[in-house]
């Protein structure tokens, strides 16, 4: 069935875009569509069929988009909006890497007027280099022995149920730090989240003491975040009514927002939740 124009089938990621102010929806098949504030169409682009699917992405200037696939070899298209193609194609992960430690959120986030972008199986973050459109490490997580080392993962032969209960195993009693979820940075602190002996942690760096702190939840006693989008201050998360119990203690909030608090239920839609991440003597 063809679709009116402006029309999404469907929403893989979203964005607002800071170069024109945009709301900017990337739908399941590879399209994107701007809308003004108001929620006027402005205008689609379409990635080349040969691209079967693209899961997130994130603009890094006023023309080039970056892409990321879940299922395509190569797990980063470059693409030109004034030239309407792909000018380049960048990232493979290693074979042993599957499902527990692909990722599990938009790869991409921004600090400081640059794209930052992670992997679910690997301790570094990278930036991307603007002349060359590739990544460079701009800094990596250390947990000393506890580091994963990709090379000890046994291999999966495709389709090998038995290689793929052997690599779950692995992982999942493996004494390292794996599976990413976020990372999120502002300009006091730095923050990650990840599994650890079957339980999930988070992690906050602060850049001016160099101090940091493991946790797994808030002094305001909720868990932190599972998905998330970075805004300056904070975090925002999208919290399914039946788990908002975890994640927001109806104890501290205002009389305004105890009554929108309890107004949600069960067949609600979902809850956008703002975090504001500081540190304790700020």
């Amino acid at each position: 069935m063809r679709l009116p124009w402006g029309e999404y089938q469907g929403i893989s990621d979203f964005e607002i875009n800071q170069y024109t102010n945009n709301i900017e929806i990337l739908d399941l098949w590879g399209s994107v569509f701007a809308y003004n504030n108001q929620g006027v169409f402005i205008e689609k682009y379409n990635l080349p069929d040969a691209i079967k699917a693209v899961h997130y992405f994130t603009n890094l200037n006023d023309d080039i988009v970056y892409f990321y696939s879940r299922s395509e070899m190569k797990k980063i298209y470059v693409y030109s909006k004034s030239k309407s193609k792909v000018i380049k194609s960048v990232f493979e992960v290693p074979k042993n890497i599957n499902g527990p430690l692909q990722i599990q959120n938009s790869p991409f986030f921004k600090h400081d007027n640059k794209v930052l972008f992670y992997q679910g199986y690997t301790n570094d973050v990278f930036v991307v280099n603007e002349n060359n459109f590739g990544f460079d490490v701009y800094y990596r997580w250390d947990f000393g022995d506890n580091n994963i080392e990709i090379d000890d993962l046994p291999e999966i032969e495709e389709g090998n149920i038995d290689d793929i209960r052997k690599y779950i195993n692995a992982v999942i009693e493996g004494n390292f730090v794996n599976s990413f979820f976020y990372n999120y940075e502002n300009k006091r602190v730095r923050l990650t989240s990840f599994k650890f002996n079957r339980s999930i942690y988070s992690l906050i760096y602060d850049k001016q003491s160099n101090n940091y702190k493991i946790f797994d939840s808030f002094k305001e006693k909720v868990s932190p975040p599972f998905k998330i989008s970075n805004y300056d201050d904070g975090l925002f998360s999208i919290v399914e009514p039946m788990n908002l119990d975890s994640y927001i203690n109806d104890e501290i909030l205002t009389p305004e927002q105890s009554e929108v608090f309890e107004n949600i239920h069960i067949s609600s839609n979902p809850v956008i939740v703002r975090y504001k991440i500081k540190v304790e003597n700020e």
